[in-house]
């Protein structure tokens, strides 16, 4: 009975030591973070969703640059490390480019990287947009749809509230980083009457910015692409 006993106490000594030492093991897993896909992407901005499995960390996030192999002394950005699965937002991106990301752990010993994944935010060419241009004298308000064409040409048309299409001009865009500037050339052109110079800024899928006219005072617009 004895012995019985004294076997019973070693075979629950060694389960215990098992489990601490499984449980010890556990605590410590470390696994090579991964970058799944791109859930979203703007003008200016990506969604990355990004997963890791490991315990005990320093600090997850995710880096980026416009070369490979991006590290943390590129731009980073820090999650909550507790969590497994994310979902983060880069903001500030250049329209129009490409990006290169990795996302990465960092413990007492190391930093680890995921494999490499690259994105580009969307191109500005061949876009519509809903543009809402505002007099500041009587806060007279014109509702338009613009057209950026790939070969650097626009077409602007004024639309009603009832949607009908009042009027018709072309111009010209370009871009400088995220800073658009589109020249409104007017029904006379050769006049230089007409023409309205706007220019504004791109933050993810809406344009913000004035416009200055020769003999209007200078006023302000926005737009959302269509």
């Amino acid at each position: 009975m004895k012995k019985l006993t004294l076997l019973a106490l070693l075979f629950f000594s060694i389960q215990i030591f098992i489990s601490c030492s499984e449980e010890k093991l556990n605590l410590n897993f470390i696994e090579k973070p991964s970058i799944i896909d791109s859930s979203q992407k703007t003008f200016t901005s990506i969604k990355i969703n990004s997963k890791h499995n490991s315990n005990n960390l320093i600090e997850y996030g995710i880096c980026w640059s416009l070369k490979s192999e991006p590290t943390i002394n590129d731009f980073t950005f820090i999650e909550d490390k507790s969590k497994k699965n994310y979902i983060t937002k880069i903001e500030g991106l250049l329209v129009n480019t490409t990006y290169y990301f990795r996302s990465f752990i960092k413990t007492q010993k190391e930093i680890i990287y995921s494999e490499e994944k690259a994105y580009a935010t969307l191109p500005f060419k061949d876009t519509t947009w809903k543009m809402l241009t505002i007099y500041p004298k009587n806060n007279y308000k014109i509702n338009s749809e613009v057209t950026f064409y790939e070969n650097n040409t626009t077409k602007f048309e004024e639309i009603t509230d009832n949607g009908v299409r009042l009027y018709k001009t072309y111009g010209t865009w370009s871009l400088n980083g995220n800073t658009l500037t589109y020249i409104f050339n007017g029904n006379k052109p050769e006049l230089n009457k007409c023409t309205y110079i706007y220019t504004g800024t791109l933050d993810e899928m809406t344009l913000r910015g004035t416009y200055k006219h020769v003999y209007l005072s200078p006023g302000t617009w926005n737009a959302v692409k269509l």
